[in-house]
């Protein structure tokens, strides 16, 4: 079972592409750069993430437009986070559109993937 397990993995890997991956839903909170809180070892940690500051090699906000049928008022509509929370009466959100992010090296996602595997 899990030989079938890693298989899998490495199976999704090649056959499937990040960049083609879009995600509409609750995600890391999203909200204003520079607040600052503390995290249960003690340490400062940034409290939301924001457009200026996240992980731009793992995805971005900026995704391709809606496929058709995806209208505004059903779950797959795209919501850009900062115009979110700009609309938001507390300046976050949580539910908004990433897209995923081609891999820098894919040889070296391979070989890294089926080693661990």
């Amino acid at each position: 079972a899990l030989l079938c397990y890693f298989a899998m993995l490495i199976g999704v890997m090649v056959y499937f592409s990040p960049e083609d991956q879009i995600s509409t839903g609750a995600h890391q909170v999203f909200g204003p750069c520079g607040v600052t809180d503390i995290d249960l070892t003690g340490h400062t940690r940034a409290r939301y993430i924001c457009s200026e500051r996240y992980p731009t090699r793992y995805f971005r906000f900026d995704c391709p437009p809606a496929l058709p049928g995806a209208e505004q008022k059903t779950r797959w509509a795209h919501v850009d986070p900062v115009a979110a929370a700009a609309s938001s009466s507390t300046g976050t959100v949580s539910w908004y559109t990433v897209c995923g992010q081609p891999h820098e090296s894919f040889e070296k996602w391979f070989a890294a993937v089926s080693t661990l595997a």
